[in-house]
C-alpha cells in the first residue's frame, strides 16, 4: 500500500482518504503520540475503546494524508501522518493498518 500512496504523493501535497472500518485516534494528547487503532470491545482487542467520541472514527470519515512517517533511522516509511478533515485532529497511521482501515479517494 506504501507504494500506492508514494504514487498518490507524487501527484499531489496532499492525498484524500476515506475511513472504510469502525476505529479510534488512541495515544496520549500529543500529535506525535496519536495513533489509529481498533474500536472493539472484543476480549482479544489490544486497545479498551476511548469513551470520548472526538476520538472516534466512522466509516465514510474523511481524512488528509500530509505526509509519510518515517522509521527511526530515516530510511524506511513506517505510515502515514493524516488529519482529520472535520476538526484537523492530527495522528499517525502505520503501514500495517492502512488497508485495515482506509482508502484513497
Amino acid at each position: 500500500m506504501i507504494r500506492l500512496f508514494k504514487k498518490a504523493f507524487s501527484l499531489s501535497p496532499t492525498v484524500q482518504l476515506e475511513v472504510i472500518k469502525k476505529s479510534q485516534i488512541y495515544g496520549s494528547g500529543e500529535p506525535e503520540w496519536l495513533f489509529l487503532t481498533n474500536r472493539s470491545n472484543h476480549k482479544a482487542s489490544v486497545y479498551p475503546v476511548i469513551q470520548n467520541p472526538e476520538y472516534h472514527l466512522n466509516p465514510g470519515d474523511k481524512l488528509t494524508a500530509r505526509s509519510f512517517m518515517k522509521s527511526h533511522d530515516g530510511r524506511r516509511n513506517v505510515g502515514l501522518i493524516v488529519t482529520r478533515d472535520s476538526d484537523n485532529k492530527e495522528f499517525r497511521i502505520f503501514s500495517d493498518d492502512l488497508k485495515r482501515y482506509v482508502k484513497i479517494i
